[in-house]
């Protein structure tokens, strides 16, 4: 309870008579805060707020680094702006040390604004004066932490502009050619190679791995911990959820991603119907959101790893081997890895994957469609989205489909929509057959299934979207698999006999105890994002009752036996 005299005491409220007061101090929250607590994140509702004592940081993310904004002492407020407007705080507050802070409400901060006092005078004064500093910071604020440096098209550095780009990392481009005085001075004269600049100073070569850029980014690329309650192994929606409850119901969750964070999902240019987000959401930003989320909640994300063997033996926790020689230890393992775009057989593709060829749209950029001439090949959601995204910038593109009719695959709403795109064509019925060029694709040859036509068109980039497989050859051969290489769980096991001892696993739980499943990986899956989430979430809680089981010798130092309230 804050009390009257205690609001009396601060320059902002000092002319409000006793009565405004009293109101004040019975709508008011009584905030106290620890040192480091968080008051308000990036993204949470923001209120009004006012310190009474202690200090408070405001910190924004910017680029992956946070940058501290402003702080806040005794009398000083803020939070006007999102209060006022119903906005989402833009950064996130929280205390330097031991501090108490009074919250209000939107209603009362619009009766304080509203009102005759000088109160609300400041108020608004204030938020001019941030508002107007805010014009400034913005333009401080640095672009992008890496730049590539090259001529042309720099197709050498295709590699590292798809980590970029799938990881949602901003980037420039510098054409040393056309830009001389813009290439960082950071690379040595001699060097006229194509390259990379993270941070102003720091430079590698074109040969550079993904996994060099992610530790110069400083991103995590090596787990920190030997042993942990849970493994997630793919960072895509069930994986996410999974670190995402994990984390939250207090297990040591460790997430290996081999390439970005958010999956295939990741790349979708629009969610329409993903429960809550009536405009539709991006792949990339729901995966965004739960990244953070997940690491707020303790899980630790670690990219550019593969895991590359599994071990387990008696009662000793499952040993999971990386490459680059790397292991680590685990109680439980949950195996969300989803699916590979499947491969299309096509004479001349191979030889130009990455040089107008791609599978998949994580590897669609704005400059290398914009004004071109595009096909994409498929007839599902994710071909539906990608021509809806690509006819943004393309000259014109066509949807190659071999099925007769596009409905039979794809959602109806994303077929109004690419219908009613005047520079989207679709061609039933048709497959690609063959590819040609030289440095790059020059050449497309498709066949119509019912006339046998074929035909060759100039193609300026073609991406290959035709239903994905299961690549799971490298797990343990006690992990049981239907004939394309999904997973079984318990009710496949069941059904196909592999239960014969009595003993029934758990829901989503492998033929080897301990070791789960959940996601588009999984036999028997709905391929939906939503089902992915939902599964993720659910496998948590069953990764609970098994470690609870666990024999004491295997869990007594199990971080899950410190479950927070």
């Amino acid at each position: 309870m804050i009390h009257t005299n205690v609001l009396k005491s601060l320059s902002l409220f000092a002319e409000l008579d006793e009565d405004s007061l009293s109101e004040l101090a019975e709508g008011a929250a009584d905030v106290i805060l620890d040192g480091c607590e968080w008051l308000v994140r990036e993204g949470e509702t923001l209120e009004f707020f006012v310190v009474l004592e202690g200090e408070l940081e405001l910190t924004k993310e910017v680029l992956g680094q946070k940058v501290r904004v402003a702080r806040f002492g005794p009398g000083e407020f803020f939070g006007e702006a999102g209060a006022l407007f119903q906005i989402p705080s833009l950064s996130s507050i929280r205390a330097v040390g031991p501090s108490r802070v009074a919250q209000f409400s939107s209603q009362l901060l619009q009766a304080l604004v509203q009102g005759p006092s000088q109160c609300g005078v400041t108020i608004l004064r204030t938020l001019k004066e941030r508002l107007l500093t805010s014009e400034q910071y913005a333009r401080d604020l640095p672009s992008a932490r890496v730049v590539l440096v090259g001529a042309g098209l720099i197709t050498d550095l295709a590699e590292l502009r798809t980590f970029l780009k799938l990881n949602r990392i901003p980037y420039a481009w510098v054409d040393r050619n056309r830009h001389p005085d813009a290439v960082p001075p950071c690379i040595p004269a001699s060097y006229l190679n194509p390259c990379v600049v993270v941070d102003g100073d720091k430079w590698m070569p074109c040969t550079a791995s993904p996994r060099e850029l992610a530790k110069a980014l400083a991103i995590r690329t090596a787990p920190a911990e030997p042993i942990y309650d849970l493994v997630v192994i793919g960072g895509g929606p069930a994986g996410l959820a999974a670190a995402v409850y994990g984390g939250s119901e207090g297990l040591s969750v460790a997430l290996i991603e081999r390439h970005a964070i958010g999956g295939q999902a990741g790349t979708s240019s629009r969610i329409e119907n993903y429960l809550g987000f009536s405009s539709g959401i991006s792949g990339d930003d729901l995966s965004e959101r739960a990244h953070k989320q997940a690491r707020r909640f303790g899980a630790e994300i670690v990219l550019t790893r593969k895991v590359k063997q599994i071990r387990k033996e008696d009662n000793a926790p499952f040993c999971i081997g990386l490459d680059g020689e790397d292991s680590i230890q685990a109680r439980s393992v949950l195996l969300t890895t989803g699916v590979e775009w499947r491969r299309l057989e096509a004479e001349g593709l191979d030889r130009l994957v990455g040089r107008g060829c791609y599978y998949g749209s994580g590897s669609i950029e704005p400059p290398q469609v914009t004004g071109k001439t595009v096909f994409i090949v498929g007839g599902g959601n994710s071909a539906g989205q990608a021509a809806l995204y690509v006819s943004r910038y393309a000259k014109s593109v066509t949807l190659v489909v071999r099925g007769s009719r596009l409905e039979a695959s794809m959602s109806e709403y994303l077929v109004r929509q690419i219908v009613s795109r005047g520079n989207i064509a679709i061609e039933c019925d048709t497959i690609v057959y063959a590819v040609s060029g030289g440095a790059r694709l020059h050449s497309v040859w498709t066949r119509n299934s019912v006339t046998a036509d074929e035909v060759e068109r100039r193609v300026d980039a073609m991406y290959v979207m035709i239903g994905a497989e299961a690549k799971t050859d490298w797990l343990p051969t006690s992990i049981e698999r239907d004939e394309d290489g999904f997973v079984l769980t318990r009710r496949d096991l069941t059904e196909a006999g592999h239960c014969t001892d009595g003993a029934q696993p758990f829901h989503l739980e492998t033929s080897l105890p301990g070791f789960f499943c959940a996601g588009d990986v999984r036999h028997g899956s709905v391929k939906r994002v939503a089902s992915a989430v939902g599964e993720g979430s659910i496998a948590i809680s069953l990764i609970h009752q098994f470690l609870g089981n666990l024999p004491p010798s295997s869990k007594e130092s199990a971080l899950h036996l410190k479950l927070r309230s």
